[in-house]
């Protein structure tokens, strides 16, 4: 691999990064699983993209792409928590909607029996 292509695979990686954070400051509907998938997909492919060039030898431009891929991850690590907590009120308030639905249900179906 050339640095110009580990160049291009870690600015694609910091990329996606940015688009993970811009869904993770919004609303939580727009941040899917997938985007966590696509950001795995492209830090393994920096990470192979690194480990074949070395950051010894990488050019300044590469150095700054590292720079600001390691820059992004600590932004990520920081949402993390606020994205759990918000996962969790969210799985919390369609746990409540699933029992209200399971309970008006179980209604429904004694007062046919007793109709």
């Amino acid at each position: 691999m050339t640095t110009d292509q580990a160049i291009g695979v870690v600015r694609s990686a910091n990329q996606k990064i940015e688009l993970v954070l811009a869904a993770a400051k919004g609303n939580l509907g727009s941040i899917r699983p997938y985007d966590f998938i696509g950001l795995a997909k492209e830090l393994l492919q920096s990470k192979q993209a690194l480990g074949q060039i070395g950051l010894e030898t990488a050019d300044p431009e590469l150095r700054a792409e590292v720079t600001d891929l390691r820059i992004g991850l600590e932004q990520v690590g920081k949402v993390l928590p606020s994205l759990h907590g918000r996962l969790l009120a969210e799985k919390e308030r369609l746990e409540t909607a699933r029992a209200r639905l399971a309970t008006t249900a179980d209604w429904i179906r004694a007062r046919r029996v007793t109709l």
